[in-house]
């Protein structure tokens, strides 16, 4: 037996990966088309997870772990959402763009949860409300984003910027057309555990304005490009706080 072989039947990792993904390969036999052809993109970059784990480094290792992470979380997400194919499919949040680098999938430095930053319990509109219905929920309580839920269950998303072009249409009437004609079904949706790092760089890297968290099926939150900024105020301060603390920590230690 070689040091490699040995080393590899004492790290489960690359077993574990492997068994979710057969997990997921089963539950994707009752799903539709587009999330099966969605996971067919995923596949590559699991293999290269593989290839880069054999050399048992301490980084490679560490990826396992955490594309593992990963995995499990699109598992549950994908039971909890019951084969809805049309927000399924958008759920990948695994996948990298061509464009983006690989460490996108790796998810390296866990961080601050999205859990802490994102706006709970948000408001919510069924699918066959109207776009004037949309109108007054986001004028009340001054918002851009709504979830769409059908039946509780998630399939889209509609901002501001969506019933306007909409409406910018010949013949549409805002009382009669409802919120599934304007709405996206192309929503980025991540558990709340994921880090704020990982979540921010996602909707700047594909210019999204929210993400929409969820768990076990249910809506938890939503993280609007407002709540980045909050974030970012946040986590400022916060910076400008320590260094003030150090620098008068620094001060009285001075003989």
């Amino acid at each position: 037996m070689t040091r490699r072989q040995a080393t590899r039947r004492a790290h489960p990792g690359i077993d574990a990966l492997r068994a979710l993904q057969e997990e997921i390969k089963r539950d994707l036999q009752s799903a539709g088309v587009e999330a099966k052809r969605q996971w067919k993109k995923l596949e590559p970059a699991l293999r290269d997870i593989e290839r880069r784990a054999d050399d048992f480094s301490q980084a490679s290792l560490k990826a396992v772990q955490e594309t593992v992470e990963r995995l499990s979380e699109f598992r549950e997400m994908l039971r909890g959402f019951g084969h809805s194919e049309r927000v399924i499919a958008s759920h990948l949040f695994l996948v990298p763009k061509a464009d983006e680098p690989a460490q996108s999938l790796l998810g390296r430095g866990r961080g601050l949860a999205i859990s802490h930053y994102m706006t709970p319990a948000p408001h919510t509109i069924a699918i066959e409300r109207t776009l004037a219905d949309a109108h007054s929920l986001m004028r009340q309580f001054r918002i851009r984003h709504l979830p769409v839920l059908d039946r509780g269950t998630l399939v889209g998303i509609v901002s501001e910027r969506d019933l306007h072009l909409l409406e910018t249409l010949k013949d549409v009437n805002p009382s009669q057309v409802t919120v599934e004609e304007a709405m996206s079904q192309d929503v980025f949706v991540t558990e709340p555990g994921t880090s704020l790092a990982r979540v921010a760089a996602i909707m700047a890297s594909r210019k999204l304005g929210s993400t929409v968290i969820v768990h076990r099926g249910q809506v938890l939150g939503i993280f609007s490009t407002v709540d980045a900024l909050r974030a970012l105020s946040a986590l400022s301060k916060e910076k400008r706080q320590l260094q003030s603390l150090k620098t008068r920590k620094n001060q009285r230690t001075r003989p």
